[in-house]
């Protein structure tokens, strides 16, 4: 009798420990990084985790690697981490984090330009929704349409009412559910939830803040200057200078046909 009444206290404090708005999802991204070339597309798994305090989002290698250093056997079994991930952690193909503190009017960037590391303040946008009365499933959640317009692009989200969580991927939020998919009208940009779990494990987000170092414009700035300039070439003689132009040239082609992104002046795939 002590067994079971203690079984079932542990059972009980376990169950309470999980909150309604613990979640792990993992989005299947798909996009065109160049506008003039629709058909090429890059896909890319991101993963956003919420709890009470917020939210992160990343991609699915970036929470890879933060979450190495934890105990490696119990992700694999719990199906939050593969043996796959494990390989690929480095490989990313957009180099940002995103941390939000629930109430705050602002979200914390974490990324990269030119191999250098910026960490700055963005604001929350505003993001006026329109409820749709049109439905569908996707997995076996029952989920129900929005659509708005944000930064110059129109989106149609589809959001499950049953899990009581606002957000979604990037920087969308506000809905009465969590956005299990998103894309704009063209299609540039997709995200789709492949994977929807509940998760208790702590992962900071409101603590990231104390690491600014950097301001948007200052990311903007060294974007603009790195596509304009990508690599340094070292000045030698005969035919080492000719490959050094040769890769530059290359270089800039690659970067021109990267054109596409879901906020002007917000780039990560570089």
């Amino acid at each position: 009798m002590k067994y079971l009444l203690l079984t079932f206290i542990c059972f009980t404090t376990l169950f309470s420990c999980k909150k309604e708005t613990d979640y792990l999802v993992k989005y299947n991204f798909r996009y065109s990084p160049d506008s003039l070339n629709q058909s090429y597309k890059l896909t890319e798994e991101m993963v956003l985790r919420t709890n009470d305090k917020g939210f992160v989002f990343m991609t699915n290698n970036a929470f890879s690697s933060d979450t190495i250093k934890d105990d490696i056997t119990t992700l694999i079994t719990e199906g939050k981490l593969s043996a796959r991930d494990l390989i690929l952690k480095n490989n990313e193909i957009n180099k940002y984090r995103i941390y939000f503190e629930k109430d705050s009017s602002h979200y914390f960037f974490k990324t990269q330009a030119n191999s250098f590391w910026y960490n700055f303040k963005d604001e929350v946008p505003e993001i006026k929704w329109e409820l749709i009365n049109e439905t569908k499933k996707i997995n076996e959640f029952d989920v129900k349409k929005a659509t708005t317009n944000l930064f110059g692009r129109n989106w149609i989200a589809w959001y499950a009412e049953d899990i009581k969580v606002p957000y979604g991927p990037y920087k969308f939020n506000g809905l009465p559910g969590l956005i299990l998919e998103l894309n704009d009208d063209k299609n540039y940009f997709h995200y789709e939830a492949i994977s929807v779990v509940k998760d208790t494990a702590n992962y900071p987000i409101y603590e990231k803040y104390n690491e600014i170092n950097s301001k948007r414009i200052e990311f903007e700035t060294a974007i603009k200057a790195y596509k304009e300039n990508p690599v340094k070439i070292n000045m030698r003689t005969g035919d080492d200078t000719k490959r050094d132009t040769e890769l530059l040239e290359k270089r800039k082609h690659e970067l021109k046909a990267k054109n596409n992104s879901i906020e002007k002046g917000l780039q990560f795939d570089l």
